[in-house]
């Protein structure tokens, strides 16, 4: 029992660990907080971005197709660092790391990808913990 136990406190460790890793070691866009809402909500401005996007489908082959391109299923047979967070709307969008652009950026091997250059932009931001589920979305906002 108590070999479990500290395999148990072992293997929580190392997810704690790892998972602080991703967090801390992902590239994410760069913004400049433009104003904060007393409600929570930041007004952000984020510096221009490429975006590869496919239509969303809700079995994953959507993720899988743009996980393919990334992973090294291109025609360079390179990979891409992953960025955070992953859009998804009608599509599903995986924004490129900073400097890759649509002219600089490695050639699909056939997948349905489209490139999309994003301008600099401003958004408002309600931040959540864990998933924003429309019924969490729906609580938060009015």
């Amino acid at each position: 029992m108590k070999i479990l136990i500290v395999l148990a406190s072992v293997v929580l460790v190392a997810w704690i660990g790892w998972g602080a890793y991703s967090i801390f070691s992902t590239e994410r866009p760069h913004y400049e907080v433009v104003r904060r809402l007393a409600s929570g909500v930041e007004i952000r401005q984020y510096d221009a971005q490429t975006w590869i996007s496919t239509d969303y489908d809700s079995d994953n082959s959507s993720f899988r197709i743009r996980a393919s391109y990334v992973f090294g299923g291109n025609k360079e047979n390179a990979s891409v660092a992953m960025t955070a967070p992953v859009i998804t709307d009608e599509r599903m969008s995986f924004i490129l790391p900073s400097g890759l652009t649509r002219e600089n950026a490695l050639t699909p091997k056939g997948q349905p990808i489209e490139f999309t250059e994003v301008p600099t932009r401003k958004v408002g931001v309600l931040q959540f913990s864990w998933t924003a589920s429309p019924q969490r979305v729906e609580a938060n906002t009015d």
